[in-house]
Order: C-alpha cells, then structure tokens, then sequence
C-alpha cells in the first residue's frame, strides 16, 4: 500500500470540522439571544410593575373621593370637585394611619411628563382661592406617554349618563373616572389605563362662608 504524498485533511474531515464548528457557534449565539430576552424580559417586567404601581397610586386617591359640598351666601351648593382632562382636584377622606386623617385636600395633574399628587389638610378658604397653596407633592409616573381624565354622570337632570371631559361646579360627583394612562419604559409604551369607582355617600359636608371672605 503506498503511503500518502503529503498529510493535511480530506474534504469529509473538513466538511464534519466546518459542521461541528457551525453547531457550537449555534449553541453560544443562541445562548446569549436568550440571555438577552431574559435581561430585556426582565427590564420591561419591572417597568410594568413600575407603572402598575403608579396607576394604583393615582386610582387609589380617586376612590377615596368624598362628596363634599360648598356654598357660598346667596349662591347654589356645589360639590368639591373640580376634574379636567390633564387632571382633577378633590376632596378625600384619610382614615388616618402613617399620615393625618380627616379630609384631605388633593391635586393629580401632568407636570410635562410628569404625573404628580399633592395634599394637604381640606380647608374651605383654600378650595376657594384655588392653587396648590404650597401643598407638598410626590411624583408618582416619570416618563408618561399619555395621561388623560374622562367622567360619567349625570350631566343633566334628567338627561342620561354620559362621559366628559369635564366635571367642574356640578352638583354631584361623577359616578365613575375614567383614567387613560400609559408611559414608556425601554422602547416601549406600558398601558395601564383604568376605571374606578367614586365613592357615592348621601352624607355630605357643608362648609358655609360669606362671599369674597376667605377663612
């Protein structure tokens, strides 16, 4: 038998080294995809719980709402509530706890962004003036893409309920709030839009005070 000219591969060792090759650099790449749709995985699930935690921040003040009603000599008897697309303003009742109970002055609105609450105690001389009147505040959502109020009641006796953009000097307070919220965390636009319940009490509060007098 005659023994080869020279050493080196055949072609049927190369094709088995080049398919080897081909199935550990499989194995790698596919290891690190995985490992990074388990980092983004897990970025995005904590971005999620980020904004779940604000929405129910936010919903949480909203079904504390108390139907407060203000008049004023010679005028009708309103509710305390003033609520807008952007954000609303409401009187809601803290049962005490790590903070002080009572009625509660509070403020939601969209700062460029920014979704805030602020609070203070409930005083009908403040209500009045309007303003957050140095009330201190907390950011609840960094970063939203879209934040907008909706309201339904009864817009007028006798009228169906409906849905506004608006609920501000009316008698009552809305029934339900609708609130479209969503903010973006890693490229992406987490939805956590929601509807709650206000509560509806036939004991209500008056606070009486002469007009254009501020107490």
């Amino acid at each position: 038998m005659r023994a080869r000219a020279n050493s080196g591969f055949t072609l049927l060792e190369m094709l088995l080294a080049l398919t080897l090759v081909s199935m550990i650099m499989g194995v790698i790449l596919g290891g690190l995809h995985l490992g990074r749709r388990s980092w983004e995985t897990g970025r995005l699930y904590e971005g999620v719980g980020e904004v779940e935690e604000a929405a129910r921040a936010i919903g949480d003040q909203l079904a504390r709402t108390y139907p407060v009603q203000i008049s004023q000599q010679g005028a009708r008897a309103m509710v305390a509530f003033e609520g807008r697309p952007n954000g609303c303003r409401l009187v809601a009742l803290n049962e005490g706890g790590a903070q002080f109970g009572g009625l509660i002055l509070t403020e939601i609105a969209d700062e460029g962004g920014a979704i805030g609450l602020w609070s203070r105690v409930f005083r009908n001389s403040e209500w009045q003036l309007g303003g957050r009147g140095g009330a201190p505040g907390v950011t609840a959502l960094n970063g939203a893409a879209y934040f907008r109020l909706s309201y339904f009641g009864e817009l007028e006796r006798g009228k169906p309920l409906a849905w506004t953009d608006n609920w501000v000097e009316r008698d009552s307070l809305p029934l339900l709030i609708r609130v479209s919220l969503g903010a973006n965390r890693y490229g992406k636009v987490i939805d956590a839009s929601f509807v709650v319940a206000v509560r509806q009490s036939c004991v209500a509060s008056f606070y009486k005070c002469p007009d254009n007098v501020a107490r």
